[in-house]
């Protein structure tokens, strides 16, 4: 795996997506560009920024503009440019659980006043980082009389204003290719972090960047903002590349210090989903990413690689999982939520089956209706299930009816059909 993951959108075209809007009307243009996968989601925290974000916005100037210029207007058009859907929230701005959740990473640019975030605020960053999400931390200057509360939620006391180089690193991914450079009025670690904490840049002997595992998540801190505010390469790309990409969890893998027949196990299994990926076929590279999560539960349960290890092993290949479901759920691409909600049936659902994806309408009316619709990694439909549940009329079982690709109407037809044949009202689609 020699190459860097590139985050060019990857467009998935569901042909389900045209049969059934000819039925749904209701479902909008804006809903069926949901049916491109687009690269992963970016949260920018800066809801407490005092000016290294924003600046030189303010509000009394009318509020934040992202589309106007301001410093972190570098990194955030950074990333856009390579495919990543970025979100920069304005202060103030109340930060939960179910807003974090919706981010495959998340940045909190630096924070001003320091303990400006509320316990509720902090408890959700601890869930959203122990649940698998990866943030990188940004601080900056700080005291002892005005500690950036985030961070020592998490056990790093970063204290200080520094002008001086960070002039030495740990090897690492994020390391990678380094060279030495400049805070400006930043912060360092004053008392010893959490155990398993991998420092990874120094000046002199106090540390100033560094990542801390975190339950099934990540951070990455750093005590001054610029140099990855300002998209300096090649931390920047270090760090996108570790967090969001196959190729970054390889390098996870890589300077995990497995023996030679798990480490070459997990990587297979990366390769294939790694090729998946770049073909665009998004429902084998979640099956890929899901063995290679059940493999790495396999070697803890041996002993073989070390709890902590597999955590992060594991919330890192969920974070990478398309369209941010879960392990057990992963992510179809062939219908979101919105999509679901917006169509004119009673009840609908939608999830994974081994070899592609299934979206199952329940009608309600003087008969109960449901059918099921499957579409395979390449693509082909089948109306795999129609089926009438009658009160008035017990017993009627059910039939299957399987359909070449994009003869959605066979399967409307056949439900019209039996609607008459038993001379009952038939589903109100529009």
């Amino acid at each position: 795996m020699n190459k860097v993951v590139s985050f060019t959108k990857i467009f998935l075209i569901i042909p389900l997506a045209l049969a059934i809007a000819s039925y749904a009307t209701v479902v909008s243009q804006e809903l069926l560009d949901d049916y491109y996968y687009s690269g992963p989601k970016v949260l920018v925290d800066a809801s407490r920024d005092g000016g290294t974000w924003w600046a030189p916005q303010w509000e009394e100037e009318g509020g934040f503009n992202p589309d106007l210029y301001h410093q972190g207007k570098h990194l955030a058009d950074h990333l856009r440019s390579l495919g990543m859907r970025v979100t920069e929230l304005p202060r103030p701005f109340n930060i939960t659980a179910e807003l974090l959740n919706d981010f495959d990473l998340v940045i909190r640019a630096n924070a001003y006043p320091k303990n400006s975030y509320d316990p509720d605020e902090i408890d959700s960053y601890q869930q959203y980082v122990a649940n698998g999400g990866a943030l990188i931390l940004l601080a900056d200057f700080t005291s002892t009389d005005d500690p950036d509360q985030l961070a020592l939620n998490f056990g790093l006391n970063l204290q200080g204003n520094l002008t001086a180089t960070v002039d030495s690193f740990t090897e690492h991914p994020i390391t990678s290719g380094l060279q030495p450079f400049v805070f400006h009025a930043g912060s360092i670690l004053v008392e010893d972090p959490p155990t398993d904490t991998l420092e990874l840049g120094f000046i002199g002997s106090h540390t100033a960047m560094g990542l801390l595992p975190y339950g099934f998540g990540q951070i990455f801190f750093i005590g001054d903002t610029a140099e990855v505010t300002f998209a300096r390469q090649p931390l920047t790309e270090n760090l996108f590349v570790y967090f969001l990409s196959i190729e970054g969890l390889a390098s996870q893998v890589l300077f995990a210090d497995l023996d030679a027949d798990a480490e070459s196990g997990l990587l297979d299994k990366l390769e294939a989903a790694l090729s998946s990926h770049d073909d665009g076929r998004l429902i084998p590279m979640n099956n890929q990413l899901q063995a290679f999560i059940n493999q790495v539960e396999a070697l803890r349960l041996s002993g073989r690689v070390d709890s902590v290890v597999a955590d992060q092993l594991i919330g890192s290949a969920i974070n990478l999982m398309s369209n941010d479901q879960g392990v057990a759920e992963p992510g179809c691409p062939c219908w979101s939520p919105e999509d679901i909600a917006a169509l004119p049936m009673k009840k609908t659902s939608a999830f994974c089956i081994s070899d592609g994806s299934r979206l199952d309408i329940y009608q309600e009316g003087e008969c109960e209706h449901s059918f099921g619709v499957s579409i395979d990694a390449n693509g082909d439909l089948s109306c795999v299930a129609n089926r009438f549940d009658c009160r008035k009329l017990p017993d009627l079982g059910g039939e299957f009816i399987a359909t070449s690709e994009g003869e959605f109407q066979v399967c409307m037809n056949q439900i019209f059909s039996r609607c008459e044949e038993l001379d009952i009202t038939p589903p109100d689609y529009p």
